[in-house]
């Protein structure tokens, strides 16, 4: 006995006492009434998967042709940005941008009231502070190169007469060189 026939010999057992009513009645019809039958379950399974497989696999369909547009515009423009991404990873560094009355005034703010600054040729900038402490200078200039992107170019420091912790500076503040490590601030305490 082949295992096909022995498992559909143990379904035939398992499913005969709730199958044995519905056999008997069939077998008690006539044929023209088995044909109808047969005929009306093969209507009722062809409109379920109809209903519940056909219908909404269709639906489905429509509403994702409808929206092929709209994805197509998507990728279009995904595909734009990515050129122009490519575009600006390509070109080289921009050029500087000349210096504003704002920058010396955020200069200015930053070393404070006595301070005086003006723009020197190649993205330079002259500070001249007659008077100020100098752990106060030491820190506003490593504040003024973190977010100036400025560097120490050239400095004068002078100590101021009968004050042990003043100092007079007049220092020149570049740009810094692209690719460059940001520089210590004067000279070491």
């Amino acid at each position: 006995m082949s295992a096909r026939a022995a498992w559909r010999d143990r379904l035939g057992t398992s499913l005969a006492p709730a199958l044995l009513p519905v056999t008997q009645r069939w077998h008690r019809l006539d044929r023209r009434r088995q044909r109808f039958a047969l005929a009306a379950g093969t209507l009722l399974v062809a409109a379920l998967v109809f209903a519940y497989v056909w219908l909404p696999a269709a639906r489905e369909r429509d509403r994702l042709t409808a929206r092929l547009p709209q994805l197509a515009a998507q990728l279009a423009r995904m595909q734009q940005q990515a050129d122009e991404v490519r575009q600006l990873q390509s070109t080289s560094a921009l050029a500087p941008v000349p210096p504003t009355a704002a920058d010396i005034a955020s200069l200015q703010a930053a070393f404070g009231e006595g301070s005086r600054v003006s723009f020197e040729p190649n993205r330079a900038f002259r500070v001249v502070i007659p008077k100020i402490a100098y752990a106060t200078w030491w820190d506003r200039l490593g504040d003024v190169q973190s977010r100036h992107q400025l560097e120490l170019a050239s400095m004068a420091l002078q100590a101021l007469p009968g004050s042990n912790r003043e100092v007079s500076i007049d220092m020149l503040l570049a740009e810094r060189a692209r690719g460059s490590a940001a520089p210590t601030a004067g000279p070491a305490r």
